[in-house]
């Protein structure tokens, strides 16, 4: 039963990315392609001590997504 539920998911994933124009299948590709920087990203903002009263802390996460946003030319 377990064996068929799964194949029947798997299955309806297939078909329903089947369903996806070319744009929507590029955006897909392209983030998954950028997941492994975007997951680095967050761990680097999660491991940063920014608690309310960590002004330190709360600059440091600042500057971290400022260069991020720089590099995408946003002016920060």
């Amino acid at each position: 039963m377990k064996k068929s539920l799964f194949a029947l998911c798997l299955l309806l994933n297939f078909c329903a990315y089947a369903q996806l124009s070319s744009q929507e299948q590029q955006l897909i590709t392209l983030i998954q392609q950028q997941m492994p920087q975007t997951i680095d990203l967050l761990k680097a903002s999660v491991n940063i001590n920014s608690g309310t009263f960590h002004i330190k802390g709360v600059k440091a996460v600042g500057e971290l997504y400022a260069k991020e946003l720089r590099a995408l030319g946003f002016t920060v």
